[in-house]
């Protein structure tokens, strides 16, 4: 009886793929429900045309219809993750512009179809206020002139 469940639930699985709720990626990113993917630029042509840009297609990306995408408004554009099938080929499904897609994540991640968002390694975030307390610090010691540390207040005031 249990061999019987066993093959059933696996067939489930085969059939209708591994959903989970996060996604690690072979090249280092993961994404989970909820997240943001961000789309790069289509690589395929369309057969029969020229190589022209104008002519590229979405090579990687699927409507939930499973209709290849040619629209160029989806360049660097982003959507939500709303499943993760994690089966071979694994599927990042997501909804742009209140509609339903997914993507064959590794090989769009493989031809920039996909792009990983740089994370910015930031210093130590400091607003304004404690770097004009550092300039005061530095005018009271001497390591300033009065004017230097006025200049300098000035143009940490003026930051947007």
């Amino acid at each position: 009886m249990r061999k019987i469940f066993f093959l059933i639930f696996m067939s489930f699985i085969y059939v209708f793929g591994y959903s989970q709720s996060s996604y690690q990626t072979n090249f280092g990113n993961s994404y989970t429900v909820g997240d943001t993917i961000y789309l790069g630029q289509p690589k395929g042509y369309v057969e029969g045309v020229r190589n022209t840009s104008t002519k590229l297609r979405w090579v990687t990306l699927f409507s939930s219809k499973k209709k290849l995408i040619r629209n160029m408004n989806f360049v660097k554009k982003f959507g939500v993750v709303t499943k993760i099938d994690s089966s071979k080929p694994s599927k990042i499904f997501f909804t742009m512009f209140n509609k339903g897609f997914y993507v064959f994540i590794e090989e769009a991640l493989k031809r920039d179809e996909v792009i990983i968002p740089t994370k910015k390694i930031k210093e130590k975030d400091e607003d304004k206020y404690d770097k004009i307390k550092k300039l005061k610090e530095l005018l009271d010691i001497g390591a300033i002139t009065r004017e230097e540390y006025d200049v300098e207040k000035k143009k940490l005031l003026n930051q947007n």
